[in-house]
């Protein structure tokens, strides 16, 4: 909902919530005025209304049966309730719009124009503000701090070939558009010691070993730090900063 949840005050959150609410109000009671005088909506302009309070019932009858088939149920939030919004307009303008040339329909257009004006501005200026800040410093993998890391400059250069396995594959494939072995697990021990997964390729086949530190910090918690220390113990580095660590099993050659 526009400008939810963004006023201190109490009250102006209930205008916006009593005025939304008018709004579909409004929406449905242009609906039901359409189909009680359906005779009166022209040819064309039945096949688009007719396809749109399909979609509507068909979407709200698919959420609801979702809703009580799956385990755990899934959350209904006013997100997923947002695709049915632009066909109740376009269903209103096709239904009312047509039969009803009252005062009280001029007010009812009137008063949705407002609102697709008011929510417009809202939605602009936060999508504005959204793309100016995902531009300046980006988000997620294409945050600032990775964009300007060594580590990262250095992942990209790695040859074609090389085989690699990381603790976030995710980022690995989206920088290099390669796929590592994914760890999901590291063990309390030196990495390469064992033959969990990964682990045989990094040793026999020369494969690099790449930790991204914050993602592996994060997963680990207070543990992390004495488990990098275990886990790369011996093991060759080739490239490390406060970002991520690349490294290779002892006595390989590391890539030039």
């Amino acid at each position: 909902m526009p400008y939810s949840g963004i006023y201190q005050a109490a009250i102006n959150n209930w205008l916006l919530a009593f005025f939304t609410g008018l709004f579909i109000a409004s929406l449905v009671l242009g609906i039901i005025a359409s189909i009680k005088n359906w005779k009166l909506i022209s040819g064309g302009h039945q096949i688009l209304f007719s396809i749109c309070i399909f979609l509507v019932v068909a979407y709200i009858l698919f959420i609801g049966f979702t809703h009580n088939l799956t385990i755990p149920s899934i959350d209904i939030i006013d997100r997923m309730m947002a695709p049915i919004f632009p066909f109740l307009i376009l269903a209103f303008i096709l239904g009312f719009g047509n039969i009803d040339k009252s005062e009280i329909a001029r007010y009812f257009g009137v008063f949705i124009l407002f609102v697709a004006i008011f929510s417009t501005r809202f939605y602009f200026l936060s999508t504005l503000s959204s793309v100016r800040e995902l531009n300046e410093n980006g988000k997620g993998f294409t945050s600032r701090q990775y964009q300007e890391s060594k580590f990262l400059e250095k992942l990209t250069i790695l040859p074609q070939d090389q085989i690699m396995v990381s603790n976030s594959a995710a980022f690995v494939l989206f920088h290099t558009n390669r796929f590592p072995y994914p760890v999901e697990q590291f063990h309390n021990k030196p990495f390469g010691s064992g033959n969990s997964y990964g682990e045989k390729a990094f040793r026999e086949k020369n494969a690099a070993l790449i930790i991204l530190y914050p993602e592996f910090r994060n997963y680990y918690g207070k543990n992390s730090n004495q488990l990098l220390k275990t886990l790369t113990a011996g093991l060759q580095i080739d490239f490390q900063d406060e970002i991520g660590g690349i490294y290779f099993f002892p006595g390989k050659l590391t890539p030039q």
